[in-house]
């Protein structure tokens, strides 16, 4: 269950990332920018949200929302980077910023469902890491922006092969943290 979980999860990251450069794309984006970020970020999330929900209870839509939330705010401090200087590598600095604002979000709705909660934001450094260096490595190699759906399929192909993994590994761990728990009598859930 768990490699079906994690190729789920890379799917559906790679998905709403290769979508959102498009549309992007479509707005006359290259290489990714303000509505690349927040419409693959948002979609992306929308998509794990499918994941989430079969897995983790009260999932409902606020795993989407904190995540189209927490790309908006990621868009705002991107441009906010990217405003100092210019240029892909600032804009890879300023996804990963916007990225950590992502992910604290997510961790607050995992914190109550999955024991080392902390480890989701260790994951999403490294995945951004993972594809966001992809991409500025296409650009650096050749010279070429990566744009539209092939650029978005390579940050969330990145991006999803580590958080993926970093989901999968959550889940796998949550039932002997339940059980831990269960010891812990006067203890309230979300303390645990």
């Amino acid at each position: 269950m768990r490699l079906r979980t994690a190729l789920e999860w890379v799917l559906a990251t790679t998905a709403g990332w290769a979508v959102g450069w498009s549309i992007g794309g479509a707005v006359g984006e290259v290489g990714g920018g303000a509505v690349s970020g927040f419409a693959g970020g948002s979609l992306a999330g929308a998509l794990q949200w499918l994941v989430v929900r079969r897995f983790l209870d009260s999932a409902g839509a606020w795993w989407a929302t904190a995540t189209a939330g927490g790309w908006a705010a990621a868009v705002i401090l991107g441009l906010a980077v990217e405003a100092l200087t210019s240029g892909l590598v600032v804009r890879t600095i300023g996804a990963g910023i916007g990225l950590l604002v992502v992910a604290v979000a997510q961790r607050h709705y995992l914190r109550t469902r999955v024991s080392h909660a902390w480890v989701w934001l260790v994951a999403n450094t490294l995945g951004i890491l993972a594809g966001g260096g992809a991409v500025l490595a296409v650009y650096l190699g050749t010279g070429v922006r990566p744009a539209s759906a092939p650029g978005g399929a390579l940050l969330g192909l990145g991006l999803g092969l580590v958080t993926g993994v970093a989901f999968a590994w959550l889940l796998a761990t949550r039932g002997s943290a339940q059980a831990r728990d269960d010891r812990r009598p006067g203890v309230p859930p979300s303390v645990r």
